[in-house]
């Protein structure tokens, strides 16, 4: 074999381990790129619904202000049927698109009570919608150290180690 054969082989070869070489570490830059785009965008828009949430719950908390077990007065028909109607609206406005199905039972169970005393299960829907919206938040509310963690914080924390390969 000719010693020009030979560099022109040895160049080719050497210049297909340097393209793919190449080519390889292209491909892990995109790669990386695309990880941190997509963690960008779900922490973006986990912030906004983080922030949707907080403006709906405080909106929903007045609300619920009528049920409260500290209020002064009792609660009475006409009251629970209006507060029924201010969550009703509420979950039909944005309220409805950022909260769980605790704010429809709670109207419901306001709705239902027609006469006599107060029945127990709405506090206890109350207590649970109160739970939810603070679960929702990450607030720790003391009685859910029992509860397995699965936070939107959490999550996001897994996903950024998925992300970074721990």
């Amino acid at each position: 074999m000719s010693p020009e054969l030979q560099t022109a082989l040895i160049a080719g070869v050497v210049a297909l381990i340097t393209a793919g070489f190449t080519g390889y570490l292209t491909w892990q830059q995109i790669q990386r790129e695309r990880s941190r785009w997509l963690y960008d965008i779900k922490t973006t828009l986990s912030v906004e619904l983080y922030r949707k949430r907080m403006e709906e719950y405080a909106t929903l908390s007045k609300i619920m202000m009528g049920l409260s077990t500290t209020k002064q007065k009792q609660l009475t028909v006409a009251k629970a049927h209006e507060i029924a109607g201010e969550i009703n609206e509420w979950m039909y406005g944005g309220g409805g698109l950022v909260s769980s199905n605790a704010g429809w039972a709670l109207r419901d169970r306001l709705l239902r009570w027609r006469a006599g005393s107060q029945p127990k299960d709405i506090m206890e829907v109350r207590t649970l919608l109160l739970w939810s919206m603070r679960s929702d938040l990450d607030i720790p509310s003391g009685r859910t150290q029992d509860v397995a963690e699965d936070t939107l914080l959490k999550q996001l924390r897994d996903e950024m180690n998925q992300v970074e390969g721990k």
